[in-house]
């Protein structure tokens, strides 16, 4: 069964927008950190149906997400310590949520697509099998 719970965007061809941003998570500083509030080389993110904020925090190891309006981030995989065990991410950079609340992450250094399930800081594993024909 396909998951119908991601979306592509589509931006209309008149959409403007206010040039200043708006710092919706980390510091507005720019200062780096590893508290939940605090971000280093957040590179890449995923917006839920609920407008949940999850971030790929790369240089801590860890999938951060955070509620609208939020002040600080909520722990929703690895920490600050990179490794290769279920619960540790190595450069996690691709992030997406399916409708159910899986969380699925590329953890890149471990060369590996890790699943969390909603709630939970520990994989389940799962693997790919394809075949690629000529």
């Amino acid at each position: 069964m396909l998951s119908t719970g991601i979306y592509p965007l589509t931006i209309p061809a008149c959409a403007t927008w206010d040039q200043t941003g708006i710092t919706v998570a980390g510091h507005q500083n720019g200062a780096i950190g590893t508290d939940l509030a605090s971000l280093d080389y957040p590179i890449d993110i995923f917006i839920d149906s609920n407008d949940t904020l999850f971030i790929s925090d790369g240089n801590n190891n860890r999938v951060v997400k955070y509620y609208a309006n939020a002040t600080s981030g909520i722990l929703v995989a690895g920490n600050l310590v990179a490794g290769n065990s279920a619960s540790l991410l190595n450069q996690p950079k691709g992030i997406a949520v399916d409708d159910m609340g899986n969380v699925f992450v590329g953890d890149t250094s471990n060369y590996r697509i890790q699943k969390f399930p909603s709630g939970s800081t520990v994989v389940t594993f799962f693997k790919f099998q394809y075949k690629i024909s000529k």
